[in-house]
Order: C-alpha cells, then sequence, then structure tokens
C-alpha cells in the first residue's frame, strides 16, 4: 500500500489540516480529501519514503505493508477528484501558512472533513492577543458584520455558495468550484484579512464612543438571532427598508376605522 501527499506536510500533520491523501491498495489509486483514512498507519514505521511525480505534482511516497483501512472516505482517483485533492490540498496550505505567523490575523481560515468546504471565523489567538478589543461585545458584532458584508461580497463575484451557520463562523463551499475559481477566493480573502486586522484599532478608536447609540438594538436580541438577521438580508438597507415598511404599515393599520 502506498500514501501520497503534498511534501510541505509531515505525515502526522495531514489530520491536523485535514489535508488530502492519495491512497493506491493493489494498483488502485483513491482519494482521501481529508485524512480520515490514514488514522491506523500513524505511528506505523514505512518501508519505503521518497518523492515521485504524480501528474502534475511532486508527492512525497510512504509505502506499507498492507493494512486494513476504513474505505468510506476513498473514491476513485479520476480527473475530476484528482480536481478536488488539489482544491482542499490548497486550503490546507493557506491554513498551514496562517498557523505559522508570529502574529495572528482577525480571521483563520480552517479546512473541514466535509466535502469540499472551508471555514473563515474569529481566530482565538487573536482575541487573547488582542483582548482590549473585545472587552465589549458590541464591538466583536460590528466586526462580524463588517466581514460578512465583505466575504458576502467575494461569494457573490466568484459565485461562490456562502453562509454563517453561527455567529462569526463563515463557511464556503468549494463542491462546484474549480481550482482556479478557489485560488481566486483565497487570495481576496487573505487580503481582505490582512486589511482588516490593520485597521481593527482605527475601526474600535472610531466605534468605541458611539456603540452606546446601539445598545437597545443589540440588547433587544440575542447574537445567535441577530447574526441570522444579517445573513438573511442582503444588505443593511434591506433591513432598514423592511423596517421601514412595517412602520408604514402600522401606521396605515392605525388608520382604519
Amino acid at each position: 500500500m502506498r500514501v501520497y501527499f503534498d511534501p510541505n506536510f509531515s505525515f502526522n500533520e495531514l489530520i491536523d489540516y485535514y489535508a488530502p491523501v492519495i491512497i493506491e491498495i493493489n494498483n488502485q489509486k483513491y482519494i482521501d480529501l481529508h485524512s480520515l483514512t490514514i488514522v491506523n498507519l500513524l505511528g506505523v514505521h514505512p518501508k519505503f519514503k521518497g518523492l515521485e511525480k504524480l501528474e502534475d505534482m511532486l508527492l512525497t511516497i510512504l509505502e506499507f505493508d498492507d493494512i486494513d483501512i476504513p474505505k468510506e472516505y476513498l473514491t476513485e482517483f479520476t480527473e475530476g477528484t484528482f480536481e478536488k485533492y488539489k482544491i482542499s490540498n490548497t486550503i490546507s496550505l493557506r491554513q498551514m501558512y496562517q498557523s505559522s505567523l508570529a502574529h495572528p490575523n482577525l480571521l483563520k481560515l480552517e479546512n473541514t472533513p466535509n466535502n469540499i468546504e472551508f471555514l473563515v471565523y474569529l481566530c482565538s489567538q487573536y482575541i487573547i492577543e488582542n483582548r482590549q478589543y473585545f472587552q465589549d461585545k458590541r464591538f466583536e458584532i460590528i466586526l462580524e458584520m463588517i466581514a460578512y458584508i465583505e466575504l458576502k461580497k467575494f461569494s457573490e463575484r466568484t459565485q461562490i455558495t456562502f453562509s454563517m451557520p453561527q455567529p462569526f463562523i463563515f463557511l464556503f463551499d468549494l463542491s462546484n468550484v474549480t481550482l482556479e475559481r478557489t485560488h481566486l477566493l483565497l487570495d481576496e480573502i487573505e487580503h481582505l484579512n490582512s486589511v482588516l486586522t490593520q485597521k481593527v484599532p482605527s475601526i474600535y478608536e472610531y466605534c468605541k464612543d458611539k456603540m452606546h447609540s446601539l445598545e437597545k438594538l443589540f440588547e433587544s436580541i440575542d447574537r445567535k438571532s441577530f447574526s441570522r438577521l444579517i445573513s438573511i438580508f442582503a444588505s443593511i438597507d434591506d433591513i432598514i427598508s423592511d423596517l421601514l415598511s412595517l412602520k408604514n404599515m402600522l401606521e396605515e393599520i392605525e388608520k382604519i376605522q
């Protein structure tokens, strides 16, 4: 049995980043998009280790004696699944690069074990290192709104499915996306992340004395519902438009005899 993977990862790091592997069993190649099948191989010493070019990629190759591994995560190696391998690998590489930064950015990108998708969310290490900005939860909500609006623009521009399943957790579905569009989206997110991280102190200085004016708004609805409200409407203007429509409706109802 042979296992192929990106040489930027050590074998033990593959699961940490949900990076993909190619597994060859009886001369038949399969793809595991998130290395979920290699658990039984961790700690096993390979018979052979080297580098080998597969299609257009130079990959690390490990050769093991035949070992039972779960098959439910394996898909047949085809041109289409190899494209998905590259997409998952690209996400994991970006995640690993972020993890290597001396000072974390505001947003963290993370591969998931589910098909081809990734998360973007508020980085906990950034909060720890910049806790002065997060003592007021209202500021976190404002940052969430800024991030959501910008990420949604990227989603619409690249035509990639985007959602916010939880407060300050954004999900991009790449199931039907090319590698080229994936790179375009990730580049835009990285640029946004860098810009937002640099601007957080200035945004905070601008907002810190103004957030009290939003106190009733933030207290009238719980955080999860507020995040859902943001994700349902296309923009803040749409929320205002609906509220004005409600106001006008109530005013007209008052006139009914």
